[in-house]
């Protein structure tokens, strides 16, 4: 069976595409910039009852962070609070990275079509 989770790594293949090296440098104004692979970055802290999850734009801003249950409830408040903070952005425009490569959580992403991470 294959793995719900890619590999985020610079350099790797990601959806037919290389990561650039941009990710720890700086634009030409010289603010830290992310790599321009993606619009959006969203991270998964992993907890037992509750998870914390944070949004950042390319530029590295703070776009949104939510705190949601181990629920099927709390899943689909995810789901559409993404789709809704994204402008429902598509899975080449869309990091999402979490600790694990299985379980609840992530089978909840690879079923609105996206792509998680580790």
């Amino acid at each position: 069976m294959e793995s719900l989770v890619g590999s985020l790594r610079v350099g790797a293949q990601v959806q037919g595409r290389r990561l650039s090296r941009r990710s720890r440098g700086r634009d030409k104004g010289g603010a830290k910039a992310l790599a321009d692979d993606f619009d959006f970055y969203v991270g998964i802290d992993l907890a037992t009852a509750k998870h914390q999850v944070c949004v950042v734009n390319r530029e590295g801003k703070v776009v949104g962070q939510l705190t949601f249950e181990h629920s099927g409830p709390g899943l689909s408040a995810l789901t559409r609070w993404l789709d809704k903070l994204t402008s429902g952005a598509t899975v080449d425009r869309l990091a999402i990275a979490a600790e694990t490569p299985r379980g609840l959580i992530v089978e909840s992403i690879a079923l609105t079509h996206r792509v998680c991470y580790r």
